[in-house]
């Protein structure tokens, strides 16, 4: 189910002053610049983190949005929600909620609460609302924009979640069809199921099969960073094809996010697994036979988007001459071209790099006479007035780095992307 002849939205530039202007005006959360700005990335968005006593206040302020968003919000805001298919689904889940619940001005008629289950919710036809409804249309596309904005100000979108956004906002244009508001709802509720379960659920399930199908007994698979893509194919090789193999996780800091997959690797049935950091990998790369990675997105130039160093480790295994493979779902596919991790990226909070979420000592280890101390120390701001911070999440991979995209079309090569959101429309 697509959303065919909608086009990609240009992103914000923070550089261009007017344009940021217009977008202050729109937003429904508001937040501070950062501190310290790093000028190479000047057109990104660069804001304070938000803290759990701020992001309270500013919520109660943001009347008349519906709570399921407004929590959605706050757990992108801290990272709760993490992981490209993880925030997908609850956008469209919240958008879904928001858009059972909405009831016009001129009618006081609704839909029953909505739920997380993808089903269908029988309603009854009122002939009553047909000569409204082009303008009840409307005010659920002013009311359901303003919900994403609100979710742009607490987290940039994804690039799956703004594919996603843009067939929500697809649905609406069926109002020609439907005989009044509620089935015009109920449409829009019936087609984001449709989206989930087949955009996503089976996508998923097809991806996961596809790649444990490529592991065979005795292989030595190394990944970077922790996918939820490839977390489950590792499983699903162990648990469903019975496959023995090793895994080489690579990790890196601040967030140490590889230590956390091992353990849930060895708790599922993995039996090797070698934990090491992002500098052992020349070393650890030459005992593998092949290189399994996650994506936040993939371009049309065949270019991958991913944690930051992934490209690093790719690189490392194009130069062994290991096989390079990326599972990603076409839902994470872009019609742009991306060459460098500049144009596009996003900046995570500056404080985790003072210590790091994994590395943080307890209070029993900081002493005062020469105990563990912090590197820079939450006070950097103050103490180090000229020091700037910067904390990238991704990095690029081009597409003569990567060998195969694991997608629910099956393997696929690099610049394959193109062709497949041609084909998508």
């Amino acid at each position: 189910m697509t959303s065919r002849g909608a086009r990609t939205k240009q992103r914000l530039q923070y550089d261009d002053p007017d344009a940021v202007a217009k977008a202050e005006k729109r937003a429904v959360l508001k937040r501070a610049p950062a501190q310290r700005l790093v000028p190479l990335f000047a057109h990104l968005p660069q804001l304070e983190p938000l803290r759990p006593d701020a992001t309270q206040v500013s919520f109660v302020e943001t009347s008349g949005l519906h709570p399921r968003v407004v929590r959605l919000g706050q757990q992108l805001a801290h990272g709760v929600v993490q992981g490209g298919s993880a925030r997908v689904v609850a956008l469209l889940l919240a958008l879904r909620e928001m858009i059972a619940d909405f009831e016009p001005t001129n009618s006081s008629s609704t839909l029953p609460p909505a739920t997380d289950a993808a089903a269908s919710m029988p309603v009854k036809v009122s002939d009553s609302g047909t000569e409204s409804i082009t303008e009840t249309r409307r005010e659920l596309e002013r009311a359901l924009n303003r919900h994403i904005q609100f979710l742009v100000d607490s987290r940039p979108l994804s690039i799956a979640m703004g594919n996603a956004v843009r067939f929500v906002k697809s649905r609406l244009g069926i109002q020609a069809l439907a005989q009044s508001f509620l089935e015009l709802q109920q449409q829009i509720i019936n087609d984001i199921d449709a989206f989930i379960e087949e955009r996503v659920v089976l996508a998923l399930e097809t991806i996961f099969d596809a790649g444990a199908d490529r592991i065979r007994d005795g292989d030595v698979v190394m990944t970077y960073d922790a996918s939820f893509l490839v977390e489950s194919i590792l499983l699903r090789a162990v648990q469903k094809h019975k496959r023995r193999f090793r895994v080489i996780v690579l990790d890196a800091r601040p967030r140490h996010r590889g230590c956390a997959l091992v353990h849930r690797l060895l708790q599922g049935g993995v039996a090797q697994c070698t934990y090491g950091l992002l500098q052992g990998a020349p070393m650890l790369v030459q005992e593998a036979n092949l290189l399994l990675l996650g994506a936040e997105a993939c371009f049309s130039n065949g270019a991958v988007l991913a944690a930051a160093g992934t490209a690093s480790v790719a690189s490392l295994a194009k130069q062994e001459r290991i096989p390079v493979a990326v599972a990603c779902e076409s839902l994470k596919f872009s019609e742009r071209v991306l060459i460098d991790s500049i144009c596009l990226n996003e900046l995570g909070n500056p404080d985790e790099l003072t210590w790091g979420t994994w590395m943080r000592p307890n209070a029993s280890q900081v002493g005062q006479n020469g105990g563990i101390q912090p590197p820079l120390g939450e006070d950097w701001r103050e103490r180090y007035p000229n020091l700037k911070l910067l904390h990238l999440y991704y990095d690029v991979t081009p597409a003569e780095a990567v060998d195969a995209l694991i997608t629910e079309f099956g393997l696929i090569p690099p610049h394959g992307v193109a062709a497949v959101t041609l084909d998508m429309g």
